[in-house]
């Protein structure tokens, strides 16, 4: 867990600072799958500009993006960013329109023998009830119990 904080750097919806409207920040898609109710797939071969694609499909202000490719809306409110080391991966990023960008804000990690689960999120107030169920908060809570 770093000493900072995540900021949205363009204000709406949520006019504190602090309470971060995160609209492109999906790291890893599985998160996309079990949030939207689809059935798992067999994997893709991912194509070889897989890496830009998280930066040229950026959302406006409203929230629109010109492809569309399933990702979640989530509000991140008073976290902070996460310093991520390998075998534990990141599945929610802080997006490009917040500050810092494109820094892990939730990581998991799975025991290789045990097969025990620790996940780890900068924000303990996105599931707490006053944000809840704004946005898409909820699909993200399933994501972590069914993973």
């Amino acid at each position: 867990m770093n000493n900072d904080c995540v900021v949205r750097t363009s204000f709406y919806k949520y006019f504190h600072p602090k309470e971060a409207l995160i609209s492109n920040g999906i790291l890893h898609q599985e998160v996309v799958r079990v949030g939207n109710n689809e059935p798992k797939e067999a994997k893709k071969k991912k194509p070889e500009n897989a890496f830009l694609s998280n930066f040229v499909n950026v959302r406006d202000d409203d929230g629109n993006k010109d492809d569309e490719n399933g990702g979640l809306t989530f509000l991140y409110p008073f976290g902070a960013t996460l310093n991520i080391q390998s075998p534990a991966y990141g599945f929610l990023g802080s997006g490009p329109l917040s500050y810092p960008s494109n820094r892990p804000v939730a990581g998991a990690f799975v025991h290789p023998q045990s097969k025990g689960k620790l996940v780890v999120i900068g924000s303990v107030d996105m599931f707490n009830d006053e944000y809840f169920e704004k946005e898409e908060n909820q699909k993200i809570l399933v994501f972590h119990s069914d993973s």
